[in-house]
């Protein structure tokens, strides 16, 4: 079965010289110039705190209800909306819906919530259909700001390894070993490598 994984990009609120003038602050001074794209991804890496002025907000149209319901239990650094199941106001009995029935749904979260999402909805013991989703909102966000689509991506590539103890996950070990092992602690370019092999292991659609 194929699912509606169309994602809308409805604000995007990143403002790299505000981020950068937030970090300027810290040591008294004040940024004057938009900062290149290395100092973006070393910020990023860092996870300083001035990343959290950035933000995105997003809308799905048509998203299943328990996958939904996996989006909202992300509450630190981002907001959901959801339109109601309510029986009067929407005609349908409560008794006749289903946890795969549609609905639509927005969503706030700044940069670091967006890492933080991203870490547990792209790895494969998310659930198949709640990655599709999340794996459309890295493509489309990478079409506003390729740094932060970049820096989305499973928290086995973060840590180097998986740390799903619960399982027998084998999805960013299988990657991380097909890296060079000189280039395999560092962050960087574990992430250069996981978002140029991504698309090769990309969940297929169901």
């Amino acid at each position: 079965m194929e699912y509606n994984t169309k994602t809308k990009i409805t604000e995007y609120n990143v403002n790299w010289l505000n981020i950068k003038d937030a970090c300027m602050q810290t040591i008294s001074k004040q940024a004057k110039t938009t900062p290149p794209e290395e100092w973006k991804r070393k910020l990023i890496i860092s996870r300083h705190s001035p990343i959290r002025r950035g933000f995105i907000s997003w809308k799905w149209e048509n998203i299943p209800f328990y996958v939904m319901g996996h989006f909202v239990r992300h509450h630190v650094g981002c907001t959901p909306y959801v339109a109601t199941s309510r029986e009067d106001r929407t005609d349908i009995p409560r008794e006749e819906r289903k946890q795969t029935d549609n609905v639509s749904m927005q969503m706030d979260a700044n940069i670091q919530a967006l890492i933080d999402m991203a870490e547990k909805r792209l790895c494969t013991q998310s659930d198949k259909v709640t990655r599709e989703y999340m794996e459309a909102l890295k493509d489309e966000i990478t079409k506003y700001d390729e740094t932060i689509g970049w820096a989305l991506a499973p928290s086995g590539i973060y840590k180097c390894g998986c740390p799903e103890k619960f399982s027998n996950c084998t999805y960013c070990t299988s990657i991380l070993k097909q890296m060079p092992q000189e280039d395999l602690f560092d962050i960087e370019k574990r992430l250069d490598f996981y978002n140029e092999h991504r698309e090769k292991v990309k969940v297929k659609k169901l």
